[in-house]
């Protein structure tokens, strides 16, 4: 027995093979009807596209158009620090981004044609369009849907289906002999407009106004939006939908929002330092008047023409540490100008970056605590004020300022303490000219003053030219580097696969029926030798 068991397995794959060559014909007709089936499919399904657009995100100081301009010193402005592609990313598939691309492209109304049993989207070669009452997408809760069926040239029937959340669907319906008039409803009048050049004796529309919130959600998901790699500065937007074309144009303006909105960042930072500029300058200018006034009054007063040589020997020493003295003033100056805004701003001003305050330190502070502000206007802006994000980041800058308003102090009483030394070594040298008359003496001192105002009126209007000129460049810290394209094979159905499936799904099948029969046949015989 144990000799006969290779030779009975053998013949019982050879019965199973004669059996299956000889059911070829019906492999063939269930093989060739899941074919069918799936070429059908195939026929009705519509087409879905993918399409994609990627943007680089620039490092900002690489791209910065005034570094270069050594006559203009350190630039300033809004290319200082650090971007932030992962926060680019949730400012682009934000809500808000969302919401202002279907106001400007109109989208509120979807527009279908039916083909082959099915209603399929149309975008940008609408065949009929319709005008609804003003302000009436605003206004819809729920699901307002339109159908227009063109019989012919003389017979339009409208049906009208508004879908409320827990209340019953309403109903309007209207036989028109043609659209020339507005239809009126309980909504309101609406009318259609057929497109010229595209008139045609039958067809099936549908319109579809949705509740903003619930079109704001749909766009959502189909829209993707991600960095290319985590190290890469290339974000990368993908959609999908019936409509290349819808999708090319829904890519190519949240890339115009992004940029747009990036514009006015900058235009924002920029204003508030011209803003900033201005003021001090226009106070820096009565100032200067002054002192300028009364250094011709006293050469007038006191009739002096030039100052002794003698004089003049001694003075140089003391005109050196007058200098100084000067420059210590200029950072007393600016940093309280820059204590005082900070007393008095908000958490949405930024401070004037590269004021000439020479402290590193503070230097630093001020870039950080700017990118800051900047990183919680962009959130704010695609978020709510109550938003976790939103309220830590307020917290984070509020604790910044007091730490960049004690480390002021400090740096004053550091420069006060500079500043007497620096007046004790310039009176040592006064002192050595004790003959001179007194007159020469209070010179100096008027002179020195007019220095100081000088200085500083000087540096104003270079910043002044500085920030206008940055405003000016308008440089975009985001490039295009693939506009939005729409390959030519649509993502689904997949042709190839389906077929495949369809193939498999008809062998299995026969190969199911083959099993069940030899089964049913077995189980006969069985029961006849029982018998």
């Amino acid at each position: 027995m144990v000799n006969n068991q290779p030779h009975s397995n053998e013949t019982s794959i050879l019965s199973i093979l004669r059996l299956l060559l000889s059911k070829w014909r019906l492999f063939m007709v269930i093989t060739t009807g899941c074919v069918v089936i799936a070429v059908v499919y195939l026929f009705f399904t519509v087409p879905i596209y993918k399409s994609s657009a990627t943007i680089l995100v620039r490092e900002n100081e690489s791209f910065n158009p005034l570094k270069d301009l050594s006559f203009l010193g350190k630039t300033s402005g809004f290319f200082s620090g650090g971007k932030q592609v992962e926060d680019e990313v949730e400012i682009i598939q934000s809500k808000t981004f969302i919401r202002n691309m279907i106001d400007e492209l109109h989208l509120r109304t979807e527009v279908y044609r039916k083909k082959r049993g099915f209603y399929r989207m149309q975008y940008g070669d609408e065949t009929l369009s319709i005008v609804h009452p003003q302000d009436f997408p605003k206004h819809v809760i729920g699901l307002f849907s339109v159908k227009v069926n063109k019989r012919s040239a003389n017979d339009f029937r409208l049906t009208f289906k508004y879908k409320q959340p827990n209340k019953s669907t309403q109903t309007f319906s209207a036989q028109l002999t043609s659209l020339t008039k507005p239809v009126r409803t309980p909504w309101g009048d609406f009318a259609f407009v057929e497109r010229q050049g595209k008139e045609e004796d039958s067809y099936r529309m549908k319109f579809i106004i949705r509740s903003l919130q619930t079109q704001i959600e749909q766009y959502s998901k189909i829209l993707s939006v991600g960095t290319m790699t985590k190290s890469s500065n290339v974000i990368a937007l993908s959609i999908t939908s019936e409509s290349p074309v819808w999708n090319e144009t829904v890519l190519t303006k949240l890339i115009d929002l992004y940029h747009r909105d990036i514009v006015q960042d900058k235009h924002t930072s920029t204003a508030q330092m011209s803003h900033f500029i201005e003021e001090r300058l226009s106070y820096v200018i009565r100032e200067l008047s002054d002192v300028e006034q009364t250094v011709e009054d006293y050469r007038k007063k006191h009739k002096l023409a030039n100052i002794s040589e003698q004089s003049q020997l001694m003075l140089e020493s003391a005109n050196d540490y007058a200098g100084r003295i000067a420059e210590t003033e200029i950072q007393k100056d600016l940093i309280t100008f820059i204590e005082n805004h900070l007393q008095k701003a908000s958490d949405k001003e930024l401070i004037p970056n590269n004021t000439g305050i020479e402290n590193e330190a503070l230097t630093q502070l001020f870039g950080s605590y700017n990118d800051q502000v900047l990183h919680y206007l962009l959130v704010a802006n695609a978020s709510t004020d109550d938003n976790p994000t939103v309220v830590q980041l307020q917290y984070q800058i509020r604790t910044m300022r007091a730490n960049i308003l004690q480390t002021i102090a400090t740096v004053k009483q550091s420069l006060d303490i500079t500043q007497n030394s620096l007046i004790a070594h310039n009176n040592q040298f006064l002192s050595m000219i004790e003959q001179a008359p007194s007159v020469e003496r209070e010179y100096i001192n008027i002179t020195r003053q007019q220095q100081v105002k000088q200085s500083l009126y000087l540096f104003l209007l270079q910043k002044r030219e500085e920030n206008e000129l940055s405003l000016a460049t308008a440089i975009i810290p985001a490039k295009i580097v693939d506009a939005a394209y729409t390959a030519d094979r649509p993502v689904a159905p997949r042709k190839t696969v389906i077929l495949g499936f369809a193939v498999v799904l008809g062998i299995l099948l026969s190969g199911l029926w083959l099993y069940i029969r030899l089964l049913f046949n077995n189980n006969s015989e069985q029961q006849t030798a029982t018998h």
